[in-house]
């Protein structure tokens, strides 16, 4: 009976923790789609751009660390899982537990943005600004980092597979030219959000991806 009790007190610990990132991260993602629609919102992104890497990532460790506290809960008032925290022993198995399961998936996703970052700023002063807005890079760094991993991987992916596809439509057109992606952006990190936390979770494909 304790260890089921234990089971299930964690069972309400995440998908508490899947409801707050639903909610946080895929919110934060639609916000950011939503105002490259309006000129007031661009203007927004333009201003602020340097602010939403770090407003992305503050939104991140609040989300992770009340995640991490609802976890440490359910530990504490089960029979069987208080035995894994102090007094019984130390620290070290449920730091390690919280950040294995939440916080390392996310970091993973942080530094691919830091990448995906660079590699839009570089590309962006070599072809002299012409592939994306002066805001772009930053807000396109905010939504990877908030679609963690896999999710980011499958933004890496499918923003690869969609520039393939329009340099192949321009050069069977024999023109010269490039579409942006500026207003589509956050429906791709959405969909890799939702895509890379849910609809994956649980498959072999998510089993072979996932660390």
């Amino acid at each position: 009976m304790e260890l089921v009790e234990g089971c299930i007190n964690n069972f309400k610990g995440v998908v508490e923790s899947l409801i707050m990132n639903l909610v946080f991260f895929s919110g934060f993602l639609l916000v950011l789609w939503l105002l490259t629609f309006f000129q007031r919102g661009r203007n927004f992104l333009f201003k602020w751009r340097g602010w939403l890497p770090w407003a992305a990532i503050g939104l991140a460790v609040v989300s992770l660390s009340l995640i991490s506290y609802w976890q440490y809960e359910a530990f504490l008032h089960s029979d069987f899982y208080k035995f894994l925290l102090p007094p019984y022993q130390g620290w070290g198995y449920f730091v390690t537990y919280i950040f294995t399961r939440f916080w390392r998936r996310w970091l993973v996703g942080l530094i691919m943005s830091l990448i995906f970052f660079f590699l839009a700023d570089y590309f962006n002063k070599k072809k002299d600004g012409r592939l994306f807005y002066e805001e772009e890079p930053y807000f396109l760094a905010a939504m990877v980092s908030l679609t963690s991993y896999p999710g980011s991987l499958i933004f890496f992916t499918l923003s690869f597979i969609l520039m393939i596809l329009q340099a192949l439509w321009f050069k069977l057109m024999k023109k010269d030219g490039f579409i942006s992606f500026y207003k589509w952006w956050g429906l791709l990190a959405l969909v890799s959000y939702v895509l890379g936390e849910y609809l994956l979770l649980g498959t072999q494909l998510y089993s072979k991806i996932i660390f």
